[in-house]
């Protein structure tokens, strides 16, 4: 089963796509994810934090997504209080 996947560099994919990886079934076992640079956003994050799929991620990287500081910090907190103890989340702030 698959447990990293890569999908950086592909600013098209967007929110979108963000919902699209949060809302699939067939990523539960993932434990990497890399997203660099997808202009996912804010909204993209949140998509992702919220997702029932992506449970068994210790990595989520977000570089270049121009994430917000404060609301990174926020949505990951009020998905999961572990969760900053399971992500590795580096972010680039606008």
């Amino acid at each position: 089963s698959l447990t990293s996947l890569h999908l950086s560099e592909n600013p098209k994919s967007g929110v979108e796509g963000a919902k699209a990886l949060a809302s699939s079934p067939h990523l539960s076992n993932l434990t990497t994810l890399g997203l660099i640079s997808n202009e996912l956003g804010d909204e993209g994050v949140k998509a992702l934090a919220s997702s029932p799929h992506l449970n068994n991620l210790t990595v989520l990287h977000l570089a270049g997504n121009k994430i917000g500081a404060p609301f990174e910090i926020d949505v990951f907190e009020q998905v999961d209080e572990t969760v900053d103890e399971r992500f590795t989340i580096p972010f680039e702030i606008r």
